[in-house]
């Protein structure tokens, strides 16, 4: 092909692009947390809502928990709750580390809502810190509660992953939305 030819070709080629580049492509996957960062009410960590989820924190329901996030269909819950400690507590947390205070939460716990325990505590890498989960069964067996245990600036927070019955197929995608609101809190 001659330049004259060559150049002929070339604002073709370009619109072409140019519009190729304008048209709908390949569809893409939203980041799964894409809303803007919330503060807790006590500053304590900062915090995104996941899509399809909405904050209930401000309601007087959610009294006693530092965040409060309800899937749209409430169907599942993450609660975010301060665990308090006292000096000895928090003296033991400093010597044994988190697994043995996730422990003693499990505990009280499963006492509490006479839950069945289907995985054990255990260490697991958060973006910038460990944690410890453990996840249960409610005794009827229709609620599935997921909880990881944070230890921030001396303070320690369990993030509780409730999904109802009706819900319990989706434990995928709730993982998912757990794994993604963990990777993404600023303790």
């Amino acid at each position: 092909m001659s330049p004259q030819a060559s150049a002929r070709f070339l604002p073709l080629l370009l619109a072409g692009l140019i519009l190729t580049g304008c048209g709908p492509g390949r569809d893409v996957a939203p980041s799964p947390l894409s809303s803007p960062y919330r503060n807790a009410p006590d500053g304590g960590f900062a915090y995104r809502v996941p899509p399809g989820w909405f904050d209930a924190s401000a309601d007087s329901q959610a009294r006693g928990h530092a965040v409060l996030l309800v899937r749209n269909d409430y169907g599942a819950t993450i609660a975010v709750d301060e665990v308090r400690l006292d000096d000895a507590a928090r003296s033991e947390l400093r010597r044994n580390g988190i697994l043995p205070a996730a422990q003693l939460l499990l505990s009280l716990t499963s006492w509490e809502h006479h839950a069945v325990l289907t995985t054990a505590p255990h260490i697991v890498d958060l973006r910038d810190r460990q944690g410890c989960r453990y996840s249960m069964v409610s005794g009827n067996a229709e609620d599935t509660l997921d909880v990881t245990v944070v230890e921030t600036k001396g303070r320690l927070f369990a993030v509780n992953v409730l999904v109802s019955g009706r819900g319990a197929t989706e434990q995928g995608s709730l993982r998912l939305v757990r794994e993604s609101f963990l990777g993404t809190v600023r303790w």
